[in-house]
């Protein structure tokens, strides 16, 4: 039997397809053919674990997981950086289920999935780093869906 905690996250579905209607909605505002996660892809040669973060994001915003800060922004992965088994220094979400959590609860429902699931990195600036090199991409799906999906915020100005 293989050791489960070396094994890639395993491919999902959710994300090709997330990945496809992203892409689908860049070309049809004449934002180019290619959508962030397939430019971070390939640009930043993402792990496994990585994409799976990624994914984490994607599913937050094409799902029911945003969280709608009390501005009317959304959020939808909020990264922190934990010690994990090994002392490595894991990239984790706060934001689950549309809530922002604390980085304790946030811990917790990392353990839960699996920490060979997500990103680590052998220290703290370490993480951080790559996900700052990683931020801008994950705006940019943000900037590309709020612009085709009214703001819950700004619906309410309006009701």
């Amino acid at each position: 039997m293989a050791d489960i905690a070396s094994q890639s996250p395993p491919q999902n579905p959710v994300l090709s397809a997330l990945n496809q209607y992203a892409q689908n909605e860049r070309v049809k505002s004449g934002m180019g053919n290619g959508s962030p996660f397939s430019e971070a892809l390939s640009s930043m040669k993402l792990t496994p674990q990585e994409q799976y973060l990624y994914w984490h994001h994607m599913n937050n915003l094409y799902g029911s997981g945003k969280y709608i800060q009390p501005d009317g922004s959304v959020s939808t992965l909020k990264q922190a950086v934990v010690e994990g088994p090994g002392g490595k220094s894991y990239n984790i979400p706060t934001i689950w289920n549309g809530k922002e959590l604390s980085v304790e609860e946030a811990t917790a429902e990392a353990a839960k999935v699996g920490w060979n699931r997500w990103p680590s990195y052998s220290d703290p600036n370490a993480a951080d780093l790559r996900y700052e090199t990683l931020h801008p991409y994950l705006e940019r799906d943000l900037e590309q869906y709020l612009g085709s999906h009214p703001s819950p915020f700004l619906l309410d100005l309006f009701r």
